[in-house]
């Protein structure tokens, strides 16, 4: 069955996946795409959206963060990755250039074997940035990322509270890069803090 939006016909689909992979999304039968849909990736519930776009979310008790940077940083930047890293590069680009909002919880995140527990990011696409909040034990505040790393480009994060005791403590059990993601690969950052702690320590903005 059929569903006229606007100039649209469209065709809802709900999906589960042995309750790990989970779908809500609305086709376009005319333009033959999606139009608007909802994944979810672990535990929850998925609803659908009239809004376009795809919300991609991920709800995982434990959640392995630095598979996931891994995973962005690569496509963002593919200069001199082989042929199969480079479609991978290319299927992930085209796979985010569909996704309005991406939401991503864990009560137990881990950086390497590194427990950061609770974490939380909220992003939304906005122009050329994804906005947001992050919220985890070792920094709270506002985050923007370029969509799509050029030149320059950076992370900025606009910190509530940053406790760099923990984040050289995360550091030092990530300095053996993921194989395949060189310091090329990596980012800028702009770094803003109101509220730095070491050690518990208040250090000031």
């Amino acid at each position: 069955m059929t569903f006229s939006l606007a100039d649209k016909l469209v065709l809802p689909v709900v999906l589960n996946y042995d309750d790990k992979l989970k779908a809500a999304v609305q086709l376009d039968t005319k333009q033959q795409n999606i139009y608007s849909g909802h994944i979810l990736f672990g535990t929850g519930d998925v609803t659908q959206s009239q809004e376009a776009g795809l919300k991609l979310e991920i709800n995982r008790d434990q959640l392995a963060l630095q598979d996931l940077a891994g995973f962005t940083f690569a496509h963002d930047k593919d200069n001199g990755a082989g042929t199969s890293d480079r479609a991978s590069s290319r299927l992930a680009s085209g796979m985010l250039g569909d996704i309005s909002e991406i939401k991503i919880h864990s009560n137990n995140a881990l950086w390497k074997d590194t427990q950061i527990g609770v974490f939380d990011l909220v992003l939304k696409r906005e122009g050329g940035f994804w906005a947001g909040d992050i919220g985890s034990s070792f920094a709270k505040g506002k985050v923007q990322i370029p969509d799509g790393f050029t030149g320059s480009d950076r992370i900025t994060l606009d910190m509530e509270v940053l406790d760099i005791s923990a984040l050289k403590h995360v550091k030092s059990q990530g300095d053996a890069l993921k194989p395949g993601l060189s310091p090329e690969l990596l980012p800028l950052f702009k770094v803003i803090s109101h509220k730095t702690l070491w050690h518990s320590v208040d250090l000031g903005g």
